[in-house]
């Protein structure tokens, strides 16, 4: 099998391009690096090659790179990015060509090749390939939503239970648009994939989706035993609300400190683990659909956004693409925390949502629930969440200190 050496580059601000060598005989020149990704300009390269370079550029030599550490990229220090440490780039047929900001790679030796764009590479990260680790344990669905299926899994050989997530984009008729989608979803993985807080649901990694007939990645997460926080509540009336509310804030706060937007927090996103703790799930996934499809959505996208709507901003109501923001999320935030105060979704007394529609774009607040654990303090400070103008909102970081 032909391998093809990345030798090291001099650390420099801008650096040269890269000569991309088989062995001592130089080949293609068309690999170039800047410490945080490389790519490569339209160029066949032989079936079954094996593309390797150091992070170190002054670790080894460049004719004796050793694979098992071989680093792909080497990011500058940054909470945007994940550090890779090994990788390596393995082309599968005579067939397969890099064209330009887009690479096969490998990462360790227990993940299989992944196609990935690095057009920019702070929304590109490695999520971990699941395939052939994960048993489905029912045949049946356990739930299903407007965009995605839900298993009950398996991860072998812990036994560890998992949610395998099957997305569906088949609503979705124009493939240039399908393919958009695509790419918008595996961006969104990858904002997933790097966030690690106790109150984020993780994900573990997706496995191959042509296994599952999905034309969209096949996600695999903890599985949450207690379900949503809507129907813990439901199931656990005594359970107290205030640690749940406390947990859904410090996670979004989380999010927010990095400058993500979840987009669409409400109870049903909130998910219990068996300890009890709130775990916020499915950030951007529906908002990548919403926003890739335009105004224009298919049936089941219509669904979704219906929903929503008793969590969402007066300004999303507005738009004729909603675009959603942190201060959005805000406002969805106290939605939902006035969701687990009182056991109900908000404007429960308004029963047709286009009425539910009409009293938020006119500033119609929830009317305060009777729960011992909503205080006057907490009361002010959800008002202050729904504000009607999105920038005189409070900030999550002023929430989770109220709480």
């Amino acid at each position: 099998m032909p391998t093809y050496f990345i030798p090291p580059l001099p650390r420099t601000s801008s650096p040269p391009p890269l000569t991309l060598s088989r062995g001592s005989q130089s080949r293609s020149s068309s690999i170039s690096s800047n410490y945080e990704f490389v790519y490569a300009s339209p160029t066949q390269i032989s079936p079954n090659a094996t593309i390797v370079g150091n992070p170190n550029p002054y670790a080894v030599a460049p004719s004796r790179p050793s694979p098992r550490r071989a680093g792909f990229f080497e990011p500058r220090p940054s909470p945007m990015l994940p550090r890779v440490s090994q990788a390596a780039l393995h082309l599968r047929s005579s067939r397969t060509r890099l064209h330009q900001y887009q690479v096969l790679i490998t990462i360790h030796r227990d993940i299989r090749t992944t196609l990935m764009d690095f057009k920019d590479p702070y929304y590109r990260a490695v999520v971990r390939d699941l395939t052939g680790s994960v048993q489905k344990l029912r045949p049946a669905a356990v739930a299903r939503g407007g965009f995605s299926d839900i298993y009950l899994g398996a991860l072998t050989p812990s036994g560890e239970l998992v949610a395998i997530k099957v997305l569906r984009i088949a609503g979705v008729d124009e493939e240039r648009l399908q393919r958009k989608l695509q790419r918008r979803i595996e961006r969104e993985l990858t904002t997933w994939q790097r966030l690690n807080h106790p109150n984020i649901l993780p994900l573990y990694g997706t496995c191959d989706e042509e296994m599952w007939l999905s034309e969209a990645p096949v996600l695999v997460s903890p599985w949450m035993s207690n379900k949503s926080v809507d129907q813990y509540i439901a199931n656990n009336p005594a359970t107290r609300r205030l640690p749940l509310v406390r947990g859904v804030a410090a996670g979004l706060e989380y999010m927010h400190s990095m400058r993500i937007v979840h987009g669409d927090l409400k109870g049903p996103n909130v998910l219990i683990d068996g300890a009890g703790q709130p775990k916020i799930s499915d950030f951007g996934l529906s908002r990548a659909r919403r926003e890739t499809t335009g105004s224009h959505p298919a049936p089941d996208q219509t669904s979704s956004w219906a929903g929503s709507i008793r969590w969402m901003a007066p300004e999303l109501h507005e738009q004729d693409i909603p675009m959603v923001t942190l201060y959005s999320d805000v406002y969805a935030f106290a939605s939902t925390a006035l969701q687990i105060f009182s056991g109900a979704p908000p404007y429960l007394h308004i029963r047709q949502e286009f009425q539910v529609v009409f009293a938020i774009i006119n500033n119609v607040l929830p009317p305060r629930p009777l729960s011992t654990e909503l205080t006057d303090e907490m009361w002010t400070m959800l008002l202050s969440c729904w504000a009607y103008t999105p920038s005189a909102r409070s900030r999550m970081v002023d929430v989770v200190r109220a709480l």
